[in-house]
């Protein structure tokens, strides 16, 4: 068992094999593989820059440009925030604000108008999206917990 720990094995299989059980280990296997590596580009007139998905805190948008902060530097992009949504809210970012998307796994304390990050930085949170962000929440603690 210790060896495993060595080579840094992070799914096992368990014989006799049982198809129907592989299937579904090896689905969650590959799942959980895509979320601990995707990359992230952020291209920006002649820069590019290539992030992990897990360090990224947070993305702030204001004027069609995009400002992704990862606690060290902040990147900027131009693009539009409802699109980075789409790819990312599979990694666990939910839209907290007309002008932020927040990676839930930096989230620290969830108030009436704000969200208090790990980092110690303040995101606003609508009142309209307040609900959707605490069920995501809630089901991002809850998937991350079992």
């Amino acid at each position: 068992m210790s060896d495993t720990f060595r080579i840094g094995a992070f799914q096992f299989l368990i014989k006799p094999i049982d198809k129907d059980e592989f299937r579904k280990d090896f689905n969650r296997a590959i799942e959980q593989y895509k979320v601990n590596n995707y990359r992230y580009i952020v291209k920006y007139k002649d820069s590019t820059a290539t992030l992990e998905i897990k360090d990224i805190i947070y993305i702030e948008a204001y004027n069609r440009h995009l400002f992704i902060f990862d606690g060290i530097n902040r990147y900027e992009c131009i693009g539009k925030l409802k699109d980075e949504e789409k790819k990312l809210s599979f990694y666990g970012f939910v839209r907290c604000h007309q002008g932020f998307l927040i990676n839930m796994a930096y989230i620290k304390i969830i108030d009436k108008t704000l969200i208090l990050l790990k980092n110690g930085d303040n995101v606003p949170i609508s009142k309209r999206l307040r609900s959707k962000v605490m069920e995501d929440f809630n089901r991002f603690i809850t998937r991350n917990i079992v």
